[in-house]
C-alpha cells in the first residue's frame, strides 16, 4: 500500500484499478480549469474557444481533450442558445469528483 502522500505510488495503484481514466497532462489541467472557475463564479460556460485561448492552444486541442472528457462521462457538450455555432463545455459530477481526487494528490 502506498503511503498517504506518495504521488507515484498513488499513481500506479490507480492505473491497476480498472476505474482508471488516462488522461493527459494538458487534459487534467483543462479539467481543473473548469472546475475551479465553475459557471456560478462567472455567470456562464465556458466555449471551447474561452478554454483554448485560457490555456493558450488551438482549439482543436480543446475538442479532442473534450472528446475524452465525454467518453470517460466527465464533461458534457452544451449547444449555446444565444449562439448556436458555440460549444459550451460543463464538467459532470464525476469530472468534478475526479478533480477532488486530484487535489488531493497534492
Amino acid at each position: 500500500m502506498p503511503k498517504q502522500n506518495d504521488l507515484g505510488g498513488s499513481a500506479l495503484a490507480y492505473v491497476r484499478t480498472p476505474d482508471h481514466i488516462d488522461l493527459t497532462v494538458r487534459q487534467i489541467a483543462m479539467l481543473a480549469y473548469l472546475c475551479d472557475n465553475p459557471p456560478e463564479l462567472r455567470g456562464h460556460f465556458f466555449t471551447v474557444r474561452a478554454i483554448a485561448a485560457a490555456m493558450n492552444v488551438a482549439k482543436p486541442v480543446i475538442t479532442r481533450a473534450t472528446n475524452t472528457f465525454i467518453k470517460h462521462g466527465l464533461a458534457n457538450r452544451i449547444t449555446d442558445m444565444r449562439d448556436k455555432r458555440s460549444i459550451l463545455i460543463e464538467p459532470t459530477d464525476a469530472g468534478r469528483e475526479l478533480r477532488e481526487v486530484m487535489r488531493c494528490l497534492r
